[in-house]
């Protein structure tokens, strides 16, 4: 069952409201009204007409949370801005958009808004010189940001402010400046075929490693982690670092919430900021969260529960840690801290 708010499907509003949205419906589990950009519409998906070949509505449809937000809403926040900024539709068409933003509810809501196409992931600690000829190699349009982070973009690129998001967000373009209120958009409610094998468009492009990873190739990736890491819709799965990369974006954002659980995640700092700082972030969002799941580079682990035995976080237990391996000098002192946590280790 679909709904925009507390309207049942047969009360669906006119089309007419909503500028940017079109509908489609889903075969062959039944008859089902999905809204989505009408860009998007447009577009033939490879994988037949089911728009939850696309990530962002796989993840709306499988009702997990990011910090204290509903999935679904930070999905339709997207879709809202899209909606509402004519000078973002403007930047974004035939272009791409890009992410310089940390874990977190905002980075769904970019994700949404970035009207299906690819979004490269940038790196925050990418020199400032670096990022103008990213952005040119890769066609982009809009940047979605933060306000830390956005002096570091070319001047004259459009961005997205998603400080405030999923409540508002602020899309400078030129000159021009102007606030987008995201709260009152209409919910998301989907349903459909969620082993689908997703989309072969664009979904996510890494600069750095010049790979361009489909919506299928996200999906099949994340499907792959549910068989090897026991995620469950019950657990709260933190992820350790600050920044997020693939491919462990898909183990501490996408396969959670994929399977409909709970996704915590820590406080962003300036990227300035010292690595001490970070980490007193890291174990407080722990004692705060109460995660069965950690997730986090073999480093970002390491340091966040150093001398973990003497810390506020020794009495704390976990089912299960999932760490990305950097050098083999790691596995044994991953292995000692699983152990002393009583969970799980598994070495990605």
């Amino acid at each position: 069952m679909f709904h925009l708010g507390n309207q049942p499907t047969r009360e669906f509003p006119s089309l007419d409201r909503f500028p940017h949205l079109g509908i489609r419906r889903v075969p062959p589990q039944g008859v089902t009204p999905v809204a989505f950009p009408r860009t998007w519409a447009r577009r033939p998906l490879s994988c037949g007409m089911d728009p939850l070949a696309l990530l962002p509505y796989a993840l709306a449809a499988a009702g997990g949370r990011v910090d204290s937000y509903e999935v679904s809403s930070l999905i339709a926040a997207g879709v809202t801005l899209l909606q509402r900024s004519a000078s973002l539709v403007r930047a974004l068409s035939g272009r791409r958009s890009a992410l310089l933003l940390p874990p977190g509810p905002a980075w769904l809501v970019a994700l949404a808004a970035s009207d299906g196409r690819g979004v490269v992931l940038l790196d925050a600690n990418t020199a400032s010189g670096d990022f103008a000829r990213a952005l040119a190699r890769r066609n982009v349009g809009a940047v979605f940001t933060i306000e830390a982070l956005a002096h570091r973009l070319p001047a004259e690129t459009p961005r997205v402010l998603l400080d405030r998001a999923p409540t508002s967000a602020t899309v400078i373009s030129g000159d021009r400046r102007v606030d987008v209120d995201l709260g009152s958009h209409f919910g998301l409610d989907l349903v459909g075929d969620t082993e689908g094998p997703g989309s072969q468009e664009e979904c996510i492009v890494l600069d750095a490693a010049d790979r361009v990873l489909t919506h299928a190739d996200v999906l099949g990736h994340a499907r792959a982690l549910l068989h090897q890491i026991p995620y469950t819709p019950v657990d709260t799965t933190l992820a350790v670092p600050t920044w997020q990369t693939w491919p462990l974006l898909g183990a501490t954002l996408i396969a959670p919430l994929l399977i409909g659980g709970h996704v915590a995640t820590v406080p962003f700092t300036d990227i300035e900021t010292p690595m001490a700082t970070d980490v007193e972030n890291a174990r407080s969002t722990i004692v705060a969260a109460a995660p069965t799941m950690v997730v986090g580079t073999g480093a970002d682990l390491l340091q966040t529960f150093a001398a973990h035995r003497d810390t506020a976080l020794s009495s704390r237990r976990f089912k299960h840690v999932v760490a990305q391996i950097e050098h083999p000098a790691q596995s044994e002192l991953l292995a000692d801290l699983a152990a002393h946590y009583g969970a799980d280790l598994t070495q990605l």
